[in-house]
């Protein structure tokens, strides 16, 4: 967003998280908090500003109906970022990438890097983190983290 904030919506069911990535997003100078609600009370129709960034809690939201939501109410202009647990070994992102999601990034996070993740998929750049891709160490586009000859992480076809 060239000469405005990116407007950001967040979906979470921890409120203290809520809290912090409410504080986050509205104390940065280059994002805007449009709303917020717990996953139970999120109703896209009741949404009077169009985010362009729709963060959404992982663990408690179904992401083919979030997705579609965001499709049907926003026309696809709106990109869904997963919220993704840290303490859950077994969480997959890929549904989500499946179902239209931008990326996901982990709860956890540094909170450079959950800006980070914001400003990619405002941009329409796909993003996840490492933590984030949960199982399998799936990214953006099905690449695998790997480890290289010098031992530092990278992606892999």
């Amino acid at each position: 967003m060239n000469d405005r904030r990116i407007g950001v919506y967040i979906v979470e069911g921890i409120p203290l998280v809520a809290l912090g990535l409410e504080t986050l997003i509205g104390n940065s100078p280059e994002t805007v908090l449009v709303g917020s609600s717990s996953p139970a009370g999120f109703d896209p129709s009741g949404v009077r500003e169009r985010p362009d960034v729709l963060m959404v809690d992982a663990v408690e939201v179904d992401p083919a109906g979030i997705t579609a939501a965001v499709r049907e109410r926003w026309e696809g202009s709106t990109a869904v970022l997963a919220l993704t647990p840290a303490e859950l070994p077994g969480f997959d992102l890929r549904p989500w990438l499946r179902s239209g999601a931008s990326g996901g990034v982990c709860k956890a996070s540094p909170l450079s890097h959950i800006l980070q993740a914001v400003r990619a998929v405002a941009r329409g750049r796909p993003t996840t983190t490492r933590a984030s891709s949960g199982t399998g160490g799936i990214a953006a586009g099905g690449r695998r983290w790997g480890a290289s000859r010098s031992g530092r992480r990278r992606f892999s076809p």
